[in-house]
């Protein structure tokens, strides 16, 4: 299974959101949308997204009042700002049990690479003149690979055609 533009699109637009949160690419939720969850699902598979609840993640998308609850149901003192709470969470960790962190999409160390490789199809979300996937195309297939900036290469060698 091939991941193509709108699939990356949907990796920069929902890396580090929590799962059941995800994103269109004007940022609206999609509320369990087909298209977004058949790319997550791709993305998941080509191993360039995963998910975990792992605490140095997920601790930090709690809300602050999620924090003071937990702290005050094990007698914790549960004033200071959300920084504070957490490493107060982390350093009574050894009594905390049961900690229901929510599971967040990160990315893989390869998604990592293809997320800095791709960093310029966010500027074609909203181009009228050129779709994303054409823009993919042409960046994959035509500009240099060592290329440090593809947008602004792109973008150069559309206006000497013109």
């Amino acid at each position: 299974m091939s991941v193509n533009a709108r699939d990356l699109l949907v990796l920069h637009n929902n890396v580090n959101r929590l799962v059941g949160e995800e994103i269109f690419a004007n940022k609206c939720l999609a509320n369990n949308d087909v298209q977004i969850m058949n790319s997550i699902k791709k993305l998941i598979e080509a191993e360039l997204l995963t998910t975990t609840n792992d605490f140095e993640v997920s601790i930090y998308k709690k809300t602050r009042p999620e924090l003071q609850s937990i702290l005050k149901s094990f007698g914790i003192k549960t004033t200071g700002n959300k920084p504070d709470l957490i490493k107060r969470i982390d350093d009574n960790f050894h009594i905390i049990n049961n900690l229901d962190l929510p599971y967040v999409y990160i990315p893989t160390k390869k998604g990592e690479e293809i997320l800095k490789k791709t960093e310029y199809l966010t500027s074609f979300i909203y181009s009228y003149k050129i779709s994303l996937e054409r823009a993919y195309y042409m960046v994959e297939n035509y500009i240099d690979e060592n290329c440090d900036d593809k947008l602004q290469k792109y973008t150069n060698s559309n206006f000497k055609e013109i």
